[in-house]
Order: C-alpha cells, then structure tokens, then sequence
C-alpha cells in the first residue's frame, strides 16, 4: 500500500476519537490487566488525547483541537528509529511541513521528541506527512501496523487483537454506547471481567453503567435485541427517474424505483456515515476538567 493511500484510508478525526473511546471502553472490559488504549475527553480545555501501548516498546499518540489533529508514533524496530545514531535524532524531514497552531505536539510531554518513526496531522481534509523521504521497504515506519485499528471492519479487528471473536450483540452494546453497559454484556465479552475497571473507565469516558453483577451472563447479552437501525433514506426524485441509496452493513446499493440495482459496493461505511453525522450534529465545546496524568498518555521511561 502506499503511502498516500494509507492516509487516505485512514478515518477522521472525528471518526477516530470515537473508535479510540470505544477501545479504550472495550480494553476496559476484555484486557483489564493488559490494557493498550486509552482516550481522554478532557486532556486540556477542547483536547482531547487518545494512545496505544502495544506492550513490546511500540505505541502511538494522536491529539485532537479545534486547531486540528496530530499523530505520532514509534516502532522500535524501524529503520527510521531516532536511536539509529548518537545522540538519538527524528529521521530528517519527519515534522517537516507541520503547521505552526500544531506544533504543541513536538513539547507536549507525552510526545517524547526522540521517540518517533512517524508523524500524520490533520487540519482540514484530509491526513498529512511531513516530507521525509522513506527507505525502501514495506511499512518502514511502522505506521500500517500501529494504526491497524483504525481498519473499516471493527469487529474484525478485534477479533484479531484479542485473539478470539467476540460476542457480537454485547460488541455492538460497546460500539454504540446507547444503552448501558450491565453485567450481561460484560459478561459476554469477558467472564471475569473487573467492575471497578468498567465503572472508572465509563465514568472517564461518559459511557452508561447498568447492573455489573452478571448474574444473566453472557446468554443475556446474546438475547439483547441490538440497537433499533436507523430509518431507510428517503427517496428523492431526479426527472422520471427516482433514485434511493441504501447504506447497509458491509453494503451500499442504489436503487431505481426502490428494487432494479444500478450499482453496489462491498463496503462497511455505514457505521463510519452514522458516527460522521452524529459528531457534527452534537460536538460541543468540552468543559474545563483537570487532565488525568497518569497510564499510557505520559512517557515511559521503564
């Protein structure tokens, strides 16, 4: 994959804080010991600031404002590593292009300057890097692999990170984030799941909590009926012909008259649609709220 299609392919910020609480939420629930996400809604006033550990010395960060949207990331075993060479230094180029309103990225201290391989901001359409020219190989930054959770197919995904598929209807529960969060869910997703873990994280995340005894178990959460779809799309007339475009999951298709197919697409857009609108409808200023100093958004020394 190139590199300009990588960035092309990779979510909003918009889109990308939302996935980035429900990791952080799901991680809560299913890796309480070994978590890897996390997400503040209130880093400073309107910041916010996700993470990702993945245990082996790799990670990223990405900072959200209203100024726009940085990520930064390390792979310990990139070509492109600042401790390549004594004293350690970022492969030349790297923040090269960054925007002045962004460059609280560089200083803030969860970003540790000599450790980076990569480096993407966002300040209108789309991701940008800077004009750092890249050895020959394939992900030699380790980006492609970092922010592989960001991939279309959610559940996919997770399957894959936690090494078995999860319960479907309680994932959706998660996805959500409409209808609490109760023992029959958490259940289902882990059998030993930690209350205390699941009632700090919501609290942090603004996610409901129900009933955490789990006595109905995971076959409760695999009763609960899944959240009510959205309502078809109107359709909307052009001339004589009247046409209707239908987001389903893994599916898009535009119909003539409600039934003849002129054209379809396998793709999961759905979700990414819902959550677009949604942001843009409801985002409101964040209050002032102490940030939460401590986990994977500070640097690790260790």
């Amino acid at each position: 994959m190139t590199r300009e299609t990588f960035l092309k392919n990779l979510p909003s910020p918009e889109i990308m804080k939302m996935r980035l609480r429900t990791f952080a939420m799901l991680d809560a629930i299913v890796a309480t010991s070994t978590r890897s996400f996390e997400f503040h809604p209130r880093w400073r006033r309107g910041e916010q600031m996700g993470a990702f550990k993945d245990g082996s010395g790799n990670f990223f960060f990405v900072w959200f404002s209203a100024k726009g949207a940085v990520i930064r990331g390390f792979d310990h075993d990139s070509p492109m590593s600042p401790f390549r060479k004594k004293p350690p230094a970022p492969w030349p180029g790297l923040f090269e292009g960054l925007p002045r309103s962004l460059s609280y990225a560089l200083g803030e201290e969860a970003f540790a300057l000599e450790e980076v391989t990569f480096c993407f901001w966002h300040q209108g359409r789309r991701w940008v890097p800077g004009a750092a020219e890249l050895p020959r190989g394939k992900d030699v930054d380790g980006a492609e692999s970092l922010l592989a959770c960001f991939s279309l197919n959610f559940s996919r995904w997770a399957a894959r990170y936690y090494g078995e598929p999860l319960d479907k209807a309680a994932l959706t529960r998660v996805w959500w984030g409409k209808e609490p969060i109760d023992g029959a869910v958490a259940a289902a997703l882990n059998p030993s799941f930690d209350a205390r873990e699941i009632r700090q994280e919501a609290a942090l995340l603004g996610y409901k909590v129900g009933d955490l005894s789990g006595d109905e178990g995971a076959k409760a959460a695999k009763a609960a009926p899944p959240p009510k779809p959205s309502p078809k799309p109107r359709a909307r007339s052009f001339g004589e012909a009247e046409f209707t475009v239908r987001c389903e999951p893994n599916r898009v298709r535009m119909l003539i008259h409600g039934k003849e197919v002129v054209a379809q697409t396998k793709h999961d857009v759905y979700l990414e649609l819902f959550e677009l609108v949604k942001a843009r409808i409801k985002a409101k200023p964040d209050g002032t709220t102490l940030r939460r100093r401590s986990g994977l958004a500070l640097k690790d020394r260790s």
